[in-house]
């Protein structure tokens, strides 16, 4: 009678079939791969409560002085203050696109500040997330900032 000889992995004096052992590596893996997405979606989460914030002050704050400075046209001919309102509010847009590199740094800042403080940078990086990983996501998150600012700008150079 011939005996088929199957390889075994040896872990800690218990012999597992070939087979077995990549299923239960797949397996592991597959616990390791999950977090990783639901760690990413923390971390967006977290980096956009971050921007909000700031998003709000900033455009808050450059839109009141683009306010006082109407207000001094308020008067002439027909722009009255509530015109002057509009005009504030029309020209939002265009505030976002040129504040938007420092909402994106701020917000950043202010999200990676509030995970250290919470010890949540801490855990990620105990678990084994190296610092590139995080910083990586924290950065997908800043692309968009920075795609609205390069399409506003690559719109100007076409016009002109």
């Amino acid at each position: 009678m011939g005996t088929q000889a199957k390889s075994q992995l040896i872990i800690d004096g218990v012999g597992l079939s070939t087979d077995r052992a990549i299923d239960l590596w797949t397996n592991i893996s597959n616990l390791f791969r999950m977090p990783i997405h639901i760690l990413h979606r923390y971390l967006w989460g977290s980096v956009i409560r971050g921007y909000l914030p700031v998003l709000a002050i900033l455009l808050a704050v450059f839109s009141l002085f683009v306010f006082v400075e109407e207000v001094d046209e308020v008067g002439n001919g027909r722009y009255t203050l509530w015109t002057a309102g509009e005009f504030v509010l029309l020209t939002l847009p265009e505030r976002l696109v040129v504040l938007s590199p420092f909402i994106a740094l701020l917000g950043s800042i202010m999200a990676l500040g509030g995970l250290a403080n919470g010890r949540e940078l801490l855990a990620m990086q105990a678990a084994g997330i190296s610092h590139y990983r995080i910083a990586g996501t924290v950065m997908q998150v800043g692309l968009v900032f920075v795609v609205i600012r390069s399409e506003e700008h690559t719109s100007e150079l076409q016009s002109h």
